[in-house]
């Protein structure tokens, strides 16, 4: 059973994921009022020219882990939608945020926390430089 300790933990991470989102950090300038849900876009073809939002924390794409909180997003998609293999971290992924937690920092910041609720991947299939191509949602 101890051999398959780091298993039983990675699919219990996946169960909790599926039902709530994949745990996830960013940060923000600081707001006055209520949070609400937000929304990036990581560009994970072009070193992030076309990113806005919210700075995601390294956790959202740490690939050495191969745990990172679109890695899991996309395992549960997979897994939900019956396919075959789950989308790569690549093209534009646009990501609705529910947050859960806020500190603030000294240099006027937020470092908020919360979940993944959804998530869309646009690609630029011909090259020509647009995202016409709405990939996964």
């Amino acid at each position: 059973m101890i051999l398959q300790f780091p298993a039983v933990v990675d699919e219990a991470a996946l169960a909790v994921a599926a039902h709530v989102g994949p745990y996830i950090g960013w940060r923000v300038e600081q707001q006055r009022g209520d949070f609400e849900f937000m929304t990036a876009g990581l560009d994970l073809d072009n070193d992030g020219e076309r990113s806005f939002g919210p700075v995601l924390d390294e956790s959202a794409t740490a690939v050495e882990d191969g745990d990172s909180s679109l890695e899991q997003a996309a395992l549960v998609y997979r897994r939900e939608t019956g396919r075959d293999v789950a989308p790569e971290l690549a093209g534009i992924w646009l990501l609705m945020l529910v947050p859960a937690a806020a500190a603030s920092e000294d240099s006027g910041s937020w470092e908020c926390a919360g979940y993944l609720a959804g998530f869309m991947i646009l690609y630029d299939r011909d090259e020509d430089g647009t995202y016409e191509t709405i990939g996964h949602i």
